[in-house]
C-alpha cells in the first residue's frame, strides 16, 4: 500500500510539474501586450486566408507575444482607421499600419504618444514624422536576388523585369550579387510594361514590377518574383518569391534596434516554391537562401 500511495504521489508531482510547465509560459503570453497590425480587405483577400492564419502564429511565437489584426475597410477614412486601432486593444505594445494608411497611423498616434506606432512601406521619412517608418532595404533584396538569379539561371542569361529606368545603385546591387556566384554575363533590364521579342536566351527572370503580361505566357524559365500576393496563384515558373508585406517584416521590425535617426530597413523575406522544384534543387535553394539571407 505505502508503494502504491508513493507511486500515486510521484505521479500527481509529475502532472502538476508539467501543467506549471504549460500554464505559467501561457499566462505570461497572455498577459503581455499584443502588436496591433491594420489590414484592409482586399490584402486579406490577395494574401489568403490560410496564409495570414498562419504568418500571424509565426509572429506570435517569434515575439512571444500575440498579434491582433484589425480590419478596416480601404474606403474608411483616416479618423475611422485610427478608431478602429483604439477598440481593437487598449494600451497595445506597438500598432503596425501600411503606409497607405499613414494619416491613420499619424492621428493614432497623437492621441496615443505613448504607444509605439511603426508605418510599413512609403517613400523615405521626414524628421517631422510622428511615427517610426519601416521601409524594404531595396539594395539588400537586389543583391540577394542576383545571388539567387545566378543560382537558378546556369549558363544562360538573366532578364530583369522592373522599374524603365532602374536607378544605378540598385543595378550594382543586383550585379554584385550575380558576380559573387561567378556570373558575368551583363543582365538585360526592360521595365514592367515593355515588350521584348524573345525569352529563349535566358535561365533565369526576375519580376520586380507589374509585368503580369510576362508570368501570363507562363514560360519554362525559372522566374524570382517580387510580390506579397498568394504564390499559390501564380504561374508553376516562379520558383522564388521575396515578400516585403508588413505581416512578413512585423516580428523584426518590432524587434529592429532603434537608433532615433532615419528609416527601419529590412530586406524581404524570400521563400522557395517546393512544389515548383524538384527536391534536389529545392534543397541546393532552400539551403542556399538559408544560409546567405539571414
Amino acid at each position: 500500500m505505502d508503494m502504491l500511495d508513493s507511486r500515486y504521489k510521484k505521479l500527481v508531482l509529475l502532472i502538476a510539474i508539467c501543467s506549471l510547465l504549460f500554464i505559467i509560459p501561457v499566462t505570461i503570453y497572455m498577459s503581455r501586450s499584443p502588436v496591433l497590425i491594420v489590414t484592409d480587405l482586399s490584402f486579406y483577400e490577395l494574401y489568403g486566408s490560410q496564409r495570414l492564419r498562419q504568418q500571424r502564429q509565426k509572429t506570435s511565437r517569434q515575439l512571444f507575444r500575440r498579434l491582433i489584426p484589425v480590419y478596416v475597410a480601404e474606403s474608411a477614412g483616416s479618423d475611422l482607421i485610427a478608431i478602429a486601432a483604439e477598440d481593437a486593444y487598449d494600451r497595445p505594445r506597438a500598432v503596425i499600419f501600411p503606409h497607405r494608411y499613414q494619416e491613420g497611423a499619424a492621428i493614432y498616434k497623437e492621441n496615443h504618444p505613448q504607444v509605439e506606432v511603426l508605418v510599413i512601406g512609403g517613400p523615405q521619412s521626414q524628421n517631422t514624422e510622428p511615427f517610426l517608418r519601416v521601409r524594404t532595404n531595396t539594395k539588400l533584396d537586389l543583391y540577394r536576388a542576383g545571388l539567387s538569379a545566378a543560382l537558378l539561371a546556369g549558363d544562360q542569361g538573366v532578364l530583369f523585369i522592373g522599374e524603365a529606368n532602374l536607378a544605378d545603385e540598385y543595378r550594382e546591387a543586383f550585379q554584385a550579387g550575380l558576380l559573387q556566384r561567378g556570373f558575368l554575363e551583363e543582365p538585360i533590364y526592360i521595365g514592367a510594361y515593355s515588350s521584348h521579342p524573345s525569352f529563349s536566351p535566358y535561365g533565369c527572370v526576375i519580376v520586380a514590377g507589374p509585368a503580369i503580361w510576362f508570368l501570363e505566357q507562363n514560360l519554362d524559365i525559372p522566374v524570382i518574383l517580387f510580390s506579397w500576393a498568394n504564390s499559390a496563384l501564380t504561374p508553376n515558373s516562379v520558383k522564388l518569391v521575396f515578400n516585403d508585406s508588413s505581416w512578413v517584416l512585423a516580428a523584426r521590425a518590432i524587434r529592429a534596434k532603434r537608433t532615433g535617426e532615419g528609416d527601419i530597413l529590412l530586406g524581404s523575406e524570400p521563400t522557395v516554391l517546393k512544389d515548383r522544384v524538384d527536391k534536389s534543387t529545392y534543397r541546393m535553394i532552400n539551403r542556399f537562401v538559408k544560409t546567405n539571407f539571414n
